[in-house]
């Protein structure tokens, strides 16, 4: 009876009070991959639960904004980029970012180096006479690279792309955009040397956003702060873990991929949790699961200047402080 009694207040110190009895559905924006390994992780190694937090994770549909989860009763957070974020957000149904995770842009343009070997060639016209072809991802991913070709004055034609590198291969588009652990690895597998390639990376022309966040609507976080705040010490711990234990991480990448009838390359996933695990930030305590101030600001300025925003919430209604908490 004595140790029923000490294990019993042992599991109510484990699990924090405020975070239990309650189920939380975090919704990813795209199909299983590395990009999420933290969080796989998180959940699958009991991260979630020592923390006091019962996390589904579930996958976006295609034709579902990411955004659109958190008007369901079962989804309080979603994964997604911070300028899908900005963009999105409205006086009705406000954002708040809970973490950052991604501190810098991965979205580069690559081009073959045989036909476009300097930035400025884009401008030059096709053995056709048409203009240059750039394939550009739909709906909110297209943003930044758009904005790129515009500072650059590059007049192209941008071709939609709904996923992945065909158009390139084909050699339908001069140049394709694509995120340095995802897109740029599939171009390397399908035959191409670094050699063969011009890349240019956006944040070296001013455009280093940061990219994924968590977020919920501001009314879920208004209610329910201290577990916002403990999803996101589970979620880094999580990524620390799927850094330090990658064959781990990629089996728990499998495992939602097999979920979701998702395709599984280990080569590839492993390229992606090593890429990506690099602009996390992790060592480093000022920006750590923080989206700092500085590159709040630059954002909304960016998007502001170019057009694709028309007013912003304030930082600190953006990113509120949670409980225990000091703001950047």
């Amino acid at each position: 009876m004595v140790k029923r009694f000490l294990a019993l207040l042992l599991l109510c110190a484990v699990i924090p009070p405020a975070a239990a009895g309650r189920r939380w559905v975090l919704t990813m924006p795209w199909i299983p991959q590395a990009q999420f390994a933290g969080i796989y992780y998180a959940k699958e190694a009991g991260v979630f639960a020592r923390y006091g937090l019962d996390v589904r994770i579930r996958h976006r549909l295609t034709e579902v904004d990411i955004f659109d989860y958190l008007k369901d009763p079962e989804s309080e957070l979603v994964v997604a980029p911070l300028v899908a974020a900005l963009r999105h957000d409205n006086a009705s149904a406000p954002l708040v970012n809970i973490a950052q995770f991604s501190q810098n842009s991965s979205v580069m343009l690559v081009a073959r180096g045989a036909g476009v070997g300097r930035l400025g060639q884009l401008n030059s016209r096709r053995p056709d006479g048409s203009r240059r072809r750039v394939g550009v991802w739909r709906f909110n991913f297209d943003t930044l690279p758009k904005i790129f070709l515009a500072r650059q004055k590059l007049d192209v034609d941008i071709v939609p792309v709904n996923s992945g590198i065909s158009l390139f291969l084909w050699d339908a588009v001069d140049a394709l955009a694509v995120m340095s652990y995802n897109e740029y690895y599939q171009i390397l597998a399908a035959g191409f040397n670094p050699e063969e390639l011009i890349r240019f990376r956006l944040r070296d022309y001013g455009l280093n956003i940061p990219e994924d966040g968590l977020y919920a609507l501001r009314e879920t976080v208004r209610r329910c702060p201290e577990e916002c705040r403990l999803m996101r010490l589970a979620i880094l711990e999580g990524w620390r873990l799927a850094m330090k234990h990658p064959n781990e991480a990629l089996k728990y990448i499998r495992l939602y991929c097999d979920r979701e009838n998702s395709a599984f390359d280990v080569a590839h996933q492993r390229w992606m949790l090593g890429a990506y695990s690099k602009e996390l930030e992790l060592g480093n305590p000022q920006l750590r699961g923080k989206l700092q101030r500085k590159s709040y600001d630059s954002t909304v300025k960016l998007l502001t200047r170019h057009g694709e925003l028309a007013s912003a919430p304030s930082y600190e209604d953006f990113c509120p402080a949670l409980p225990r908490e000091v703001k950047p």
